[in-house]
């Protein structure tokens, strides 16, 4: 990968042939871990990478640190989502907080954070990689790498694949995206939910109004989570009739194509995005997705450390 890259904030950072680099450089991590029981070491030295969590994770930080540790490398974990135990209490900004760890020279800090934090007017002021781990409804780009990685496990290419999301499309953030990763790869976005939540998007994304027709054309099928912690007082929302018109059940996998995969960022709202007996489909892929998220962040901060040293001389 010669395309020397400082940080990673969105699916653009990155070239398409070294996407799928990428990708390649994940499924050896992949291979040799399950041939192996453990990665191929890449560091020489031991890096230090800085988890900087404003909000709260599960599958995204503990990837990102299961993952440094398979390369060699070690993590620290600041949890800025439980202000109690923090100077942000005290009254401290999220943009001194950042400074704060930067001071303290890690090899690379990782972020999560809301729309308030000055993400990307960062890009250009640190000294080591930065990488977005979720970025309030505009971004998760590490989530829609792995989402394809998933994919291209299972089709030898996503070229023309209908790729339909399900729900929740106004607060989503992995559907901010998959909404310029998937046209650069040729796959077609369709989405369905209720109207108010999928309104405003390109005029390429393909909104229909009735999930089976969705389910009908869909090579991927991806629920989303209902953010109820993002809709605030509003009454536009009712989880009763969302349950009536768009929760996937066991049944609709009489409805999907026989290739069909059946997919979710997590986490799930068991009960309203999906019915439990989806696990017994054969299409439910979400546990993939998490095992991926390992691999396909490695391999990210892999490129990512030996693009920073060639970029800088070392």
């Amino acid at each position: 990968m010669s395309h020397f890259i400082k940080s990673f904030l969105g699916t653009q950072d990155l070239q398409t042939a070294e996407i799928f680099e990428l990708f390649s450089l994940a499924q050896n991590f992949k291979t040799h871990f399950l041939t192996h029981g453990q990665f191929p070491l890449q560091f020489a030295k031991k890096p230090l990478m800085a988890l900087l969590f404003f909000e709260p994770s599960t599958r995204t930080r503990l990837s990102f640190e299961v993952a440094t540790l398979r390369l060699g490398g070690l993590s620290t974990f600041f949890d800025g989502a439980s202000k109690e135990n923090t100077s942000l209490i005290k009254g401290e900004s999220l943009e001194d907080t950042f400074w704060t760890v930067h001071a303290m020279m890690p090899d690379a800090i990782i972020v999560r954070s809301g729309d308030e934090f000055p993400l990307h007017s960062l890009r250009d002021r640190v000294q080591c990689p930065l990488i977005n781990a979720g970025y309030g409804t505009e971004s998760h780009p590490t989530q829609a790498l792995l989402d394809v990685f998933t994919m291209l496990e299972n089709f030898s290419e996503i070229k023309s694949k209908n790729i339909l999301f399900i729900g929740d499309i106004r607060h989503s953030r992995v559907v901010g995206s998959h909404r310029e990763l998937l046209p650069r790869l040729g796959a077609r976005i369709g989405v369905v939910g209720p109207k108010h939540l999928t309104q405003g998007l390109e005029s390429h994304i393909q909104v229909m109004d009735k999930l089976e027709d969705g389910l009908k054309w869909a090579d991927v099928v991806m629920g989303l989570r209902i953010q109820f912690e993002r809709h605030g007082s509003q009454q536009e929302f009712s989880r009763e009739n969302f349950i009536r018109d768009y929760q996937i059940t066991k049944k609709h996998g009489e409805l999907m194509k026989e290739h069909a995969l059946l997919m979710h960022p997590g986490p799930v709202n068991w009960g309203v995005e999906f019915d439990p007996s989806v696990r017994e489909l054969k299409h439910f892929k979400m546990w993939d997705q998490k095992s991926n998220g390992v691999f396909v962040r490695a391999a990210l901060l892999d490129h990512l450390m030996k693009s920073f040293r060639r970029g800088n001389g070392f």
